[in-house]
């Protein structure tokens, strides 16, 4: 269960409950990103327009394509 990350709205919480993709260098992306199995976050800005979304993770700022943030399913 849970919905896509892209699907978040701004300002709301987050917990990373499955990725899509397990390629290696997919999770190595999401190890230096912090956005690894179980972490919690916020979105600070989803921009359809522009296709990315930003997220705040352990005051870490992250911004990532929608098309990544399909990738990470969020509860």
């Amino acid at each position: 269960s849970g919905r896509r990350l892209s699907q978040v709205g701004a300002g709301q919480p987050f917990r990373v409950v499955r990725v899509l993709e397990q390629t290696p260098e997919f999770l190595r992306y999401l190890t230096e990103t912090g956005l690894t199995l179980d972490a919690r976050g916020t979105v600070a800005a989803n921009r359809t327009e522009s296709g990315t979304i930003t997220v705040e993770i352990a005051g870490q700022s992250t911004t990532l394509s929608h098309d990544v943030a399909d990738r990470l399913l969020v509860s």
